[in-house]
């Protein structure tokens, strides 16, 4: 089994930031305002919840398995077969999808059906090991 990181933008962290240091803002401001108080607590549930979720989703982990591509986001995870991999190519695609890079590559089918988007880390090594495992794995980049 070998496991893969997801690759991080700054450019992620930023946008993933933003609403967190929003909420963050709002919180302190309205600590010293007993008037506001049910606003507060409304700040600081939101608070409580963007940080779970920036925890949730920076945890991203591309699995190698036997021959199967597990894409783990924390505790929830998809499976592929490396079998039925047909290509994998660069993508600018915005979707959103279990990458915390602009830089993703497309897994598709040999129908070229999309698998996943995904950006791992160490791209190349990522890409040799599904090729030992499939050889007929198209790699357009």
């Amino acid at each position: 089994m070998k496991v893969y990181k997801s690759k991080v933008d700054k450019s992620m962290i930023v946008l993933l930031s933003i609403p967190f240091l929003i909420l963050a803002l709002s919180v302190a401001t309205e600590i010293n305002r007993p008037e506001l108080t049910s606003n507060f607590w409304v700040s600081v549930f939101s608070f409580l919840f963007t940080s779970i979720l920036y925890i949730f989703i920076c945890n991203i982990r591309y699995i190698i398995d036997g021959e199967n591509l597990i894409v783990k986001i924390s505790f929830i995870k998809q499976t592929f077969s490396i079998k039925e991999i047909g290509s994998i190519e660069k993508s600018s695609s915005l979707l959103s999808s279990p990458a915390l890079s602009f830089d993703r590559i497309r897994i598709a089918d040999s129908m070229d059906v999309m698998m996943a988007l995904i950006s791992p880390k160490d791209l190349d090594a990522f890409c040799r090991d599904l090729k030992e495992i499939n050889p007929a794995i198209k790699i357009m980049f």
